[in-house]
């Protein structure tokens, strides 16, 4: 099992996701919310919860705080959208799950809501609104911030770890980030 969670690691990064460790079961990973979407610009961190992995679906809890009809307010994601459910299978990889992910940030399914106010905000069509100034509140990366995207992306690869404990990369652009790394 060990090889197989290295594997689906490694594919995870190479889709541009940021995954950190925090034991051999539990990562969180990094996403951009999608272009064209009320969460564009957006980072968001996953957990994911791998006990008994592959043979039992992963568990994946949002960490960033999100407004979305298939997301409850504690972050739970809707199995059904994601096919966690009965509808999972040990064959099932990570960074498919993830793409189901993405693509429920893009299109609600207001057939298994989980989030009843942000359901009836789709309809109302006020929900955009909501999800864009929460993305701006909660998901935006920050140069002050230790534990955004690229400061983990940094440590994991150059230092070989993550540590709470690390200094904030002040000034730095995110959209020009090799610049600042070679200056």
């Amino acid at each position: 099992m060990a090889k197989r969670l290295e594997t689906e690691r490694i594919d995870l990064e190479k889709d541009g996701h940021v995954v950190r460790k925090l034991s051999d079961l539990l990562w969180e990973v990094n996403i951009s919310g999608p272009k064209e979407s009320p969460f564009a610009g957006g980072q968001f961190t996953l957990e994911i919860n791998l006990d008994n992995y592959p043979f039992k679906a992963p568990v994946i809890t949002f960490k960033t705080q999100i407004y979305h009809p298939n997301v409850s307010e504690k972050g739970e994601v809707c199995k059904d959208m994601i096919e966690t459910g009965d509808k999972w299978a040990p064959t099932k990889r990570l960074n498919k799950v993830l793409d189901k992910i993405v693509n429920m940030m893009q299109e609600p399914n207001l057939d298994t809501p989980m989030n009843e106010k942000a359901a009836a905000d789709y309809k109302n069509k006020t929900w955009e609104k909501k999800a864009a100034e929460d993305t701006k509140k909660y998901a935006k990366w920050s140069s002050s911030d230790s534990g955004s995207c690229y400061q983990a992306y940094i440590e994991t690869w150059l230092i070989g770890s993550v540590s709470d404990a690390s200094p904030p990369l002040v000034g730095f652009d995110e959209e020009h980030p090799s610049s600042d790394l070679l200056s």
